[in-house]
């Protein structure tokens, strides 16, 4: 949700999403983020712009670029976001001049690359701090329903959007 609030904030408006929400939980609680805040924008993200990381959801998304369809693209991870950057660099497109990229987990390589690339921070270590606490919980009560472990990241803002 935030780094979605982050590019609406840098006047972008024509949004894709790479990554299959059906894979990871996690996938589908992002995609989520960014279709919240479009919708308190009076936006939304259809179901054509939710694409997968693969060479043909890069190229049509290149293409829909090209024909100013979009001007905003949040990646599931940095990895996806790299590939998309580079597809987009090769096309000959400005970041974030005509597209910006944004990704999620701060890998190293985010910081790295031509654009530097804005995402969010996994805080791996308050992750799995609740997970060993859960684990010692469920160990202590057996009979204690499941949970959903959920961390808050940390926006990363870098020339990319």
């Amino acid at each position: 949700y935030e780094l979605a609030c982050h590019v609406l904030s840098r006047a972008r408006t024509r949004f894709v999403y790479v990554g299959d929400p059906h894979v990871y939980p996690s996938t589908h609680a992002r995609l989520n983020g960014v279709r919240k805040a479009l919708f308190l924008k009076g936006m939304s993200l259809a179901d054509e712009n939710v694409l997968p990381g693969t060479e043909e959801g890069y190229k049509a998304i290149v293409e829909k670029v090209r024909t100013d369809k979009i001007d905003a693209v949040i990646c599931n991870s940095d990895h996806d976001a790299a590939l998309m950057m580079r597809k987009c660099l090769e096309a000959g497109f400005e970041i974030p001049g005509q597209v910006a990229i944004a990704g999620f987990d701060d890998q190293p390589i985010a910081k790295l690359l031509n654009v530097p690339l804005t995402t969010v921070a996994q805080p791996a270590q308050g992750l799995a701090i609740r997970v060993i606490s859960t684990l010692r919980d469920r160990i202590e009560n057996p009979d204690l329903p499941p949970t959903t472990v959920r961390i808050q990241g940390e926006l990363i803002i870098r020339e990319s959007t």
